[in-house]
């Protein structure tokens, strides 16, 4: 039994949802900025100072390094898709 009166929550979201949402994206770029910060100056560190890691050890890390930029980038990216549909 179907009742057209009855809606999907997510039809109908709670009227402050999106403002959490738009402060938690905010929050996420934040702390994603920090990340790519991060991320990125370990990377030139260790290509300037690190010479007791070998060519595979830093090449690892700057790896890493990329990935977690990536993910975070691509969180980012959903977040902004989920803001959009409330």
């Amino acid at each position: 039994m179907n009742n057209s009166n009855t809606s999907d929550a997510s039809e109908n979201p709670p009227p402050n949802i999106r403002k959490e949402l738009v402060q938690l994206c905010d929050s996420y770029r934040e702390f994603q900025h920090y990340c790519a910060f991060y991320c990125q100056s370990t990377s030139v560190m260790l290509r300037r100072f690190a010479y007791d890691l070998n060519a595979d050890c830093t090449e690892g890390i700057e790896r890493f390094a990329q990935l977690v930029v990536d993910k975070s980038e691509d969180i980012d990216k959903r977040l902004k898709r989920v803001l959009d549909k409330v």
